[in-house]
């Protein structure tokens, strides 16, 4: 599939990172998670107590960069590649709507995880990410 621009969208090609780079992009990820787990999750709490719900939910933080991890040992298999994002999207869902039903978060708080996930997630490969957006 080719788009407008002429720029080839599927299959998704991911250049190969060594093994070097893979570890850094992962714990750049990892770093900015946990900052922002203490911004929107810890410096929340502490201000307003332990019974708020609109604080970023862990639980799906740390499913989304277990996840991410993952993705690096099968983004060159490319069978692969779309059953895996239907069980981690399925998977973050569950784990959401979970949160949720035991009234730990609200949809804020769910948002604000996948949010800061996102954001980790490009942040860690800005390259990868930034060469695919075109104004």
């Amino acid at each position: 599939m080719v788009g407008a621009s002429g720029m080839n969208y599927w299959p998704i090609y991911l250049p190969s990172l060594s093994f070097s780079e893979k570890v850094k992009n992962i714990l750049v990820c990892f770093l900015i998670m946990a900052l922002g787990l203490g911004l929107f999750k810890f410096a929340p709490i502490s201000l307003w107590g332990s019974g708020i719900q609109f604080d970023a939910s862990f639980h799906v933080v740390a499913t989304i960069f277990g996840l991410y991890v993952i993705w690096y040992f099968i983004e060159r298999n490319k069978r692969w590649r779309v059953p895996f994002f239907i069980v981690a999207t399925g998977l973050v869902t569950v784990i959401s709507i979970q949160r949720i039903f035991a009234e730990a978060h609200n949809e804020i708080g769910i948002l604000i995880a996948l949010a800061l996930s996102a954001v980790a997630i490009i942040l860690s490969r800005p390259e990868y990410f930034l060469k695919r957006l075109r104004f």
